[in-house]
């Protein structure tokens, strides 16, 4: 058995039973919770604004976030997690020892590897002896019960954990549906926004940054037909058909399909200023993006 280090066992642990998947499923589901409301309250309250970070920035910082609150979790609260302890369990060394910061911030990391492998890293911890995950093996780690918690409260944070994960991958899928969408919403917003300010006498720039301010963290998303492509594409007259309706305003075979947002500067044509997202293939509706 490793002996990762000298130590005082866990209070309460005496020939501990290890935690199994369910519980420690549900366990996790509170912790995501809760850290991803510490993270997410300064984005709802406009606190991050003046950050003006890209789409990818806050993907970035939410990952460092939950890296930051199970390292903190495990190291300050003796392998204790406010879900863990909520469920009556902790991690724990081989030899039963808490774990210290080194190996609180390995296993952290190692979280998002069990993650990345389609969860299979974490379903180890319903096969294994002793239960353990991939990041348990890879740490020299485990996972107990702290005493004997009750069957009601075992069975209660493993349902609630359970429902807080199936809502999340639900609220996933659904984002993911929502996201085909919000790139022919964003085109008439900004449309509206350079109408007005026409409407106001003000005269439109020669590329639409001062617009695209309010938007500058919606670069279009990779596809299949275009990466991630950040920045405005901006075009003359020649690709204005005559039109000023939506779907009708620009000529489809004249843009030069970049991926990135496209402004037309044209002031002699009635489609000067008009704002859309320069893909010439199929969206939302069979419509091409440029189209909405």
């Amino acid at each position: 058995m490793e002996n990762p280090g000298a130590g005082t066992a866990v209070e309460g642990l005496s020939e501990p039973e290890p935690a199994g998947f369910w519980i420690r499923a549900g366990a996790l589901g509170l912790d995501w919770l809760i850290a991803l409301t510490v993270l997410w309250a300064p984005i709802l309250l406009g606190l991050t604004s003046s950050l003006r970070l890209s789409r990818e920035g806050y993907e970035v910082c939410g990952a460092l976030g939950l890296i930051v609150y199970f390292t903190l979790s495990h190291w300050l609260g003796s392998g204790r997690t406010p879900g863990k302890l909520a469920a009556g369990i902790a991690v724990v060394s081989l030899d039963g020892t808490p774990i210290g910061p080194g190996r609180s911030l390995a296993r952290a990391l190692l979280q998002w590897v069990s993650l990345a492998l389609l969860g299979l890293g974490f379903l180890s911890a319903a096969v294994t002896p002793f239960k353990r995950a991939l990041h348990d093996f890879a740490e020299g780690t485990r996972v107990v019960y702290v005493g004997s918690p009750p069957l009601w409260r075992r069975a209660l944070v493993t349902a609630a954990g359970l429902l807080i994960i199936s809502g999340a991958l639900f609220a996933i899928y659904e984002m993911a549906q929502a996201l085909a969408g919000i790139h022919a919403e964003i085109p008439r917003h900004m449309r509206a926004a350079i109408d007005g300010a026409a409407a106001k006498g003000l005269d439109l720039p020669a590329n639409s940054d001062q617009f695209m301010a309010r938007y500058d963290y919606l670069t279009p998303a990779e596809t299949d037909d275009h990466p991630a492509a950040p920045g405005v594409e901006v075009y003359g007259a020649q690709v204005c058909s005559g039109r000023r309706e939506a779907g009708q305003a620009l000529l489809g075979n004249r843009l030069r399909d970049t991926g990135r947002w496209g402004y037309v500067y044209a002031p002699e044509s009635p489609c000067h200023g008009w704002f859309f997202l320069d893909c010439t293939h199929a969206g939302v509706g069979g419509k091409k993006w440029f189209e909405h």
